[in-house]
């Protein structure tokens, strides 16, 4: 069979880099080339690549050996050969290919020797292929629409049910002074959700979760909803929708904010970004709390009424799920992925 491999080039983003790696070793080709220009630096990026697979090969071009000197180059491609457990490869041109020389001999000194238009090096498979190779800089990117479409329908998902059986009882409420009887109407909050996320996301090293807007209402002296799961960056909103003042407040270490008192009609933000749990209270009225998950990555989903969920766009590989409920982390278990799969993985909280 043909050795498949792809290539790599202008447009995507770092983080889109690993991932289309990610997902082509998964598919079961045997390369991955990221060429010089795209606007990172690619050492960086195979490195990246590299933590995140364990067979495919990763290779580069390099066109230009004016902006970097040998030292710079040999250091860079040591990080590369150990980060990548030896799979990692150079092309380009035969002034690039002499000049790589230097760079092969720093690195593994006494090991290098050259065999016509390959340089090999003993115990590394750091080499400079056929110079014929073309550059890949000026390669057609081979992820286009088609592929993106393949690549997309190799996502993997994890769905299942959290079954929680803890019986919680919620704070009784507190009557203030200015009540005549029994006080106001009151809501009950939603105990029985469960919030389930992957402990690391797939690409740590670049993942930018994309910020969200959230809600989070007061009403019936109650907190609606009672959990929310939002990604580093996100604004919640707080609106107050009681005839009496609220004052929201938290003194959690992922985010500590008093938003004061404010009336009915009026609502007051906050910016959600440090990765934790965050317990949020009214300082009016000690009954009421909620919970709002910041994680630095998209891999989360808060359960439904009948406690089940599902994440999605999952790339192919071994994951450790949790299962939070109520302050804490109450399962953990680990999964695998297969390309484009979908695996259950249920949850019994007791």
């Amino acid at each position: 069979m043909a050795r498949r491999g792809i290539a790599i080039s202008g447009g995507p983003s770092p983080a889109e880099i690993v991932d289309c790696v990610r997902l082509a070793e998964s598919l079961g080709y045997e390369s991955a080339w990221v060429a010089e220009g795209h606007g990172g630096d690619q050492f960086a990026i195979l490195s990246a690549c590299a933590a995140q697979t364990s067979r495919i090969l990763l290779g580069t071009s390099i066109t230009s050996v004016f902006v970097r000197t040998a030292p710079t180059i040999a250091m860079a491609a040591a990080s590369r050969i150990n980060a990548s457990s030896q799979r990692s490869c150079c092309t380009g041109s035969e002034h690039m290919r002499r000049f790589l020389a230097i760079v092969v001999a720093a690195v593994l000194p006494g090991f290098a020797s050259e065999i016509g238009p390959t340089f090999l090096t003993s115990g590394s498979r750091l080499s400079i292929l056929d110079p014929r190779v073309p550059s890949l800089d000026h390669a057609r990117d081979p992820l286009n629409d088609s592929r993106r479409a393949t690549l997309q329908r190799a996502l993997g998902s994890i769905r299942g049910r959290v079954d929680i059986r803890r019986v919680i009882q919620p704070p009784e409420r507190r009557p203030g002074v200015t009540d005549l009887a029994s006080g106001p109407p009151r809501d009950l909050p939603d105990l029985r959700r469960a919030v389930v996320f992957l402990e690391t996301a797939p690409s740590p090293a670049f993942e930018e979760a994309e910020p969200m807007r959230a809600r989070m209402d007061q009403r019936n002296e109650t907190f609606y909803p009672h959990v929310l799961a939002v990604t580093s960056g996100s604004v919640v909103d707080f609106p107050n929708n009681d005839k009496t003042f609220h004052n929201v407040f938290s003194l959690s270490k992922a985010k500590r904010f008093d938003l004061g008192r404010y009336p009915q009609g009026k609502s007051k933000p906050v910016r959600f970004d440090r990765p934790g749990i965050v317990r949020v209270f009214c300082d009016i009225h000690s009954h009421m709390s909620a919970f709002v998950l910041v994680f630095n990555h998209p891999y989360f989903a808060i359960t439904d009424a009948d406690g089940r969920y599902r994440i999605d766009s999952l790339p192919a590989g071994t994951y450790t799920v949790s299962a939070w409920h109520e302050g804490e982390t109450r399962g953990t278990r680990s999964v695998t992925i297969p390309p484009g799969g979908s695996v259950d993985l249920d949850f019994l909280i007791q």
